[in-house]
């Protein structure tokens, strides 16, 4: 259920957020906003805990509450994948695990057959358009200035630039700009 902040009650948050813990303060709003609530609404204001809360909370010396516990081995496969792991991104190309993050495959694979990156200002392309075919021989080195020239709005038929600018003008029309 949603409930509305009053200027009383966002002044008090605002003089009380920074050195209260949360649990005092759903207290003292008698449970009319929960901890959640409270949360957002500071952010939403801009309020940060203080160091004096912070001090008071974590003390030098002080042990953690899961210190001795061992991870279940049966948990760590997920924490970190394996080298070599393929996966597709959304926009469908496959990266694989490569110097501990993941990296577009075709880059990797061009970087292994070349010895050194793609240069900067060329990206690359594939030869038939298929994003899963990574292999050397349908892979094309092409300057990003190529690529936009190539897809400019300029080498569209005359008829289908005039029905995508009538696209934009029914556009601006129904959103009165």
């Amino acid at each position: 259920m949603y409930t509305l902040w009053s200027k009383d009650e966002e002044k008090l948050l605002a003089h009380l957020y920074p050195n209260s813990h949360h649990k005092a303060l759903v207290k003292l709003f008698r449970g009319r906003f929960d901890h959640v609530k409270i949360r957002a609404k500071a952010m939403k204001k801009g309020l940060h805990k203080s160091e004096r809360y912070y001090q008071g909370i974590y003390t030098k010396n002080a042990n953690p509450w899961n210190k001795g516990l061992t991870l279940n081995p049966a948990l760590k496969q997920y924490q970190m994948p394996g080298f070599g792991r393929i996966r597709k991104n959304r926009n469908g190309y496959l990266e694989v695990w490569h110097q501990g993050k993941f990296q577009v495959l075709s880059h990797v694979i061009w970087e292994k057959h070349h010895g050194k990156p793609v240069p900067h200002g060329m990206t690359l392309r594939y030869a038939d358009g298929d994003k899963d075919n990574v292999d050397i021989n349908n892979l094309v080195l092409t300057s990003r200035s190529d690529v936009i020239r190539e897809h400019s709005f300029s080498n569209y038929p005359k008829e289908i630039r005039e029905v995508h600018l009538m696209n934009k003008e029914i556009n601006r029309i129904i959103n009165n700009e």
